[in-house]
This record gives structure tokens, C-alpha cells and sequence, in this order.
């Protein structure tokens, strides 16, 4: 099998002790912010996935959300969240998916996000197009903001007034809806299958966007900074993702003017 194919086989291999655990009682444990927490769940999936990956890639690195980072001094790293929409899983919420990325230095080369509550599974590689459940997968074409899906994500730390500022802008601007669900790799998806047509990441972790900025780049999706230009580094934790239409550069100028709104000092 192919780097894609084992990919696939670790991320339902996590999904499958995800189910295992969905609906039960669960134990919940903190770790750096209130709002931040693992459960035996994400721990299970971590250790399925890693033990696929590493059996079969020994000499790569690997990086996962709640084992840390393995450093063997490769070029490739695997990056893996074992259960993106943790607070989504833990309420019985099926927004949520296993993701594993693959990284060359810091170009994402390829890209699983597995939905296991409805077996679905978004991949792609650099070059080749994306795809669920083996058919390919495209972004929609949307071109007017008051018909745009739009969904808003940011990391634990993130000022409260800094995302509502955001996400009332968007919302002022007239877009159709604003989603803010919790679980990017899932969002990613659908934008990546044409569902809704932006996406915002405002800050998070690598594991948290790295399998699905791919999926979302080879399905047609246009990826830049928040000042519009194109991304160097794929590790970069701030970026707008959209159907590539003329709605980039509206949201981009939302987005500029929310933050600059919100930089303002108070006088």
C-alpha cells in the first residue's frame, strides 16, 4: 500500500474505537484552558493511528495532538488529530473526524479527514485532486456574499472580543450564515465538497488544519494569508480558505477591517 492507503486504513482504524466509545460515559480531564480537554476517546483513537503509522513509516517523524512530537530526523512528519470536535464528541455531537497530514519539511503533501458517525473519508495529495469515498470532490462556485456559507474557527486563547468582533463583521457584511461548530477538519470538508464557500482559521494548532488544507486546496479552494498573499509555509495558523471566486477578496477585506477595528486602541 501507498503512504494515502495506510493513512486511510490508521484514520479508520481511530474512527472505529471512536464509535466504540460515542454516547458512553466518559472521562474528561483538562489540559492547558477550561474549554480544553481530552477524553479516553481521543487517547484510544492516538494510539491505534500512531501504531499503524510508525509500524508501517518508522523513519518518519510523528506528531500527534496528545503524544507529542516524535522527532527521527526526517524530512516527513505525520500530524495527526485523533479526534477533532472533542466538546462536539463529548455531548454526542457527530461533527467530528480523525485527521492525519502529511508533511515534507513544511509543505502538507497529502491529507485524511474521516467522519466515522457517517463513514465518510476526504483525502487528497499534492497534485491529484480531492476526493470522498473515491469520488472527486470540488468547491462550489458562489460568487456573491449573500449566499455564502462562511465558518469562523480560532484557537482557546483568542480574545472573546477579538471573535465576536470577526464574526460580527462577516455577519454585518450580509454573508448567508456564519458557522462556528468546533471541529475545523469537518468544516474544511465541506467547503472542499462545495457545502459552504469560506472558511476563516484564526489561530490553531497544526494537527488541527494540517490534513485538510490539501483536501480544501485540491478541490479547487484558494488559500492566502489575512494580508491576501499566497502561503509559503503551510504551518501557518492564519489564513482564509474560500472557492477561489470573487468573494476572496470581500471576506479578506472584512477580515482586515474587523482586525483593524479590534487593534484600535480606545480613547
Amino acid at each position: 500500500m501507498n503512504q494515502l492507503q495506510i493513512m486511510m486504513e490508521a484514520a479508520r482504524a481511530g474512527g472505529q474505537e471512536l464509535k466504540n466509545y460515542f454516547g458512553g460515559v466518559l472521562e474528561i480531564n483538562q489540559k492547558n484552558m477550561p474549554r480544553n480537554f481530552v477524553t479516553q476517546a481521543d487517547l484510544a483513537s492516538e494510539r491505534v493511528v500512531s501504531s499503524i503509522l510508525r509500524t508501517a513509516f518508522p523513519d518518519y517523524n510523528f506528531e500527534g495532538e496528545e503524544g507529542g512530537f516524535f522527532d527521527n530526523h526526517s524530512p516527513y512528519t505525520f500530524v495527526v488529530d485523533p479526534l477533532d470536535g472533542t466538546y462536539n464528541f463529548s455531548v454526542g455531537l457527530p461533527h467530528f473526524s480523525v485527521l492525519i497530514g502529511l508533511l515534507h519539511h513544511d509543505e502538507v503533501i497529502a491529507g485524511v479527514a474521516y467522519e466515522p458517525m457517517q463513514d465518510r473519508m476526504f483525502y487528497a495529495q499534492k497534485l491529484s485532486g480531492a476526493f470522498m469515498n473515491g469520488q472527486r470532490i470540488y468547491v462550489s462556485d458562489v460568487n456573491a456574499l449573500q449566499h455564502v456559507g462562511v465558518t469562523y474557527t480560532c484557537d482557546y486563547a483568542t480574545p472573546v472580543e477579538q471573535e465576536q468582533t470577526t464574526v460580527m463583521a462577516l455577519r454585518k457584511a450580509g454573508v448567508k450564515r456564519v458557522f462556528n461548530m468546533w471541529g475545523a477538519g469537518v468544516d474544511f470538508c465541506w467547503l472542499a465538497s462545495g457545502k459552504i464557500d469560506a472558511c476563516v482559521m484564526d489561530g490553531a494548532e497544526l494537527h488541527d488544519f494540517a490534513a485538510v488544507k490539501i483536501i480544501a486546496r485540491e478541490a479547487g479552494g484558494i488559500i492566502t494569508d489575512f494580508m491576501g498573499n499566497s502561503e509559503e509555509n503551510d504551518r501557518n495558523n492564519k489564513f482564509l480558505v474560500t472557492n477561489g471566486t470573487a468573494i476572496h477578496g470581500q471576506i479578506l477585506s472584512i477580515i482586515q477591517s474587523a482586525k483593524g477595528t479590534f487593534s484600535t486602541p480606545k480613547t
